[in-house]
C-alpha cells in the first residue's frame, strides 16, 4: 500500500524548483511593468523643451545682412514694375525692373505699403541715372541692388526690411 500511495503523492505536488521559477517569473513581470509605467510617466510629465531664444536685432545693420538668408522668413511685398530710360547719349535704351521686399513680420506690411510711392520715386530717380553699362552683369546689378537697399533703409522704418529681391530685369 505504501508503494501505491507514494507515486500518487509525487504527481500531485509540483517540484520545489518549478514553484520557485514561477515566483521569479511573476516578480520579473511585475518589476518590468513598474519600470515601463515609470518611464511612460516620466515622458508624459516632463516639461516640453524650451524654444531657443531669438537673437536680438542690432542697432545698425549693414546691407550685407540683408543678403543673408534669415532663419525665419517674413512676408514678401511687391514694389511693382519700373520702366526707366537709361542714361545713354548714343541710343535710347529702356530697362524694366520688378522688385519685392521681404519684411520682418506681418505687422510691417501695412507701414511699408503706405510708403510705396516714396520708394518708387527714389528707385526711379536712381535707376534712370544709370547707364546701360552700369546695369549689365552680375557685379553691376548687385551694386545697383545694394544702393537701392540703402535708399530703402532711409525711407522704411528700421529693421522692417530683411531683403530686396529683383524679380524681373529686361533691357530694350
Amino acid at each position: 500500500m505504501n508503494a501505491t500511495t507514494a507515486p500518487a503523492a509525487k504527481e500531485t505536488t509540483p517540484p520545489a524548483s518549478s514553484n520557485g521559477s514561477v515566483r521569479l517569473l511573476a516578480l520579473g513581470l511585475v518589476l518590468n511593468t513598474l519600470l515601463l509605467v515609470g518611464l511612460m510617466a516620466l515622458q508624459f510629465l516632463r516639461p516640453p523643451p524650451a524654444a531657443p531664444a531669438a537673437a536680438a536685432p542690432t542697432e545698425e545693420h549693414a546691407p550685407a545682412e540683408h543678403a543673408a538668408a534669415p532663419a525665419k522668413r517674413g512676408p514678401n511685398l511687391s514694389l511693382g514694375e519700373y520702366v526707366v530710360r537709361l542714361r545713354n547719349p548714343e541710343a535710347e535704351r529702356y530697362a524694366r525692373f520688378s522688385f519685392e521686399v521681404q519684411l520682418g513680420s506681418e505687422l510691417d506690411v501695412e507701414p511699408v505699403r503706405v510708403l510705396i510711392p516714396q520708394i518708387r520715386d527714389s528707385f526711379i530717380l536712381y535707376l534712370s541715372s544709370r547707364s546701360l553699362e552700369q546695369v549689365q552683369g552680375m557685379t553691376q546689378l548687385e551694386a545697383t541692388k545694394a544702393e537701392l537697399l540703402k535708399r530703402l533703409d532711409e525711407i522704411v522704418p528700421p529693421r522692417s526690411v530683411r531683403a530686396l529681391y529683383m524679380t524681373d530685369f529686361v533691357v530694350q
